[in-house]
């Protein structure tokens, strides 16, 4: 294995990031208030997981294309925030193959999709960060005729997106600091990790690869850190429905 290669596996640890992050919308429960439009989603980002497992990554952007044209193409989804899920995991599948292949076209691929990916998030949370349910529910309702159960799973899908995707979006950062880093560029990369920390302050893989690039030794998770790890805030429904 050659010094470049060595480097790039330190991508690995953020991968699991990425594919945590991406799946969390996807992998809970599925009740009959889902929105029949999108539900075949969940099953190619579940082919996705597989696909990459079994390291067969010509097939995972045919999936993940599959993914793009589904959300582009439906009412109400061409703007959403999976669509930052899909990039940023075009980007881990190309920050994979550079551990193999050539890396430098590779990684202009990548930073290519993590840039895409981050504007996906903030300009989403531009739109949706802010509202509160009656304004999320006054904005979608024109998409969403098909059903009240089904408008009303969406908003609150979107609700529990304005408290995920600072995290996703730290993931895009992270992502980029990465390729910078890997494209002989530290200064832009120890920002677009700074960055990462800021939106997601238990960043694990961003900490280490500032640690990287100040010349310090990764720093593995303490086991305690691993199986309790910091609960996210919940949101306002949360709260109000445990009252």
């Amino acid at each position: 294995m050659n010094s470049g290669t060595k480097k790039l596996v330190t991508v690995l640890s953020a991968i699991s990031v990425i594919v945590v992050t991406g799946a969390y919308f996807y992998y809970r429960s599925v009740n009959q208030a889902e929105d029949p439009r999108v539900a075949k989603a969940r099953h190619l980002f579940a082919k996705y997981s597989r696909l990459i497992e079994e390291e067969k990554y010509s097939l995972v952007f045919i999936v993940l294309d599959e993914l793009e044209d589904l959300y582009k193409n439906t009412s109400a989804y061409a703007d959403s925030y999976e669509l930052g899920i899909v990039y940023n995991n075009r980007t881990a599948t190309y920050l994979l193959m550079a551990l193999y292949d050539d890396k430098k076209e590779l990684l202009s691929k990548a930073e290519q999709t993590a840039l895409t990916s981050k504007a996906i998030y903030e300009k989403w949370l531009n739109t949706y960060g802010r509202l509160n349910n009656k304004e999320i529910k006054t904005k979608i309702e024109p998409f969403f005729q098909i059903s009240k159960k089904v408008l009303n799973k969406r908003v609150a899908d979107i609700e529990l997106a304005q408290l995920e995707v600072k995290r996703r979006l730290s993931v895009s950062y992270t992502n980029l600091g990465i390729v910078q880093r890997h494209q002989a560029q530290p200064a832009k990369a120890v920002e677009s990790q700074t960055r990462a920390l800021e939106l997601w302050p238990d960043n694990h893989t961003a900490k280490n690869n500032l640690n990287v690039l100040f010349g310090k030794k990764p720093k593995k998770r303490s086991v305690v850190d691993q199986l309790f790890p910091k609960p996210r805030k919940k949101s306002s429904k949360e709260i109000n429905s445990e009252k």
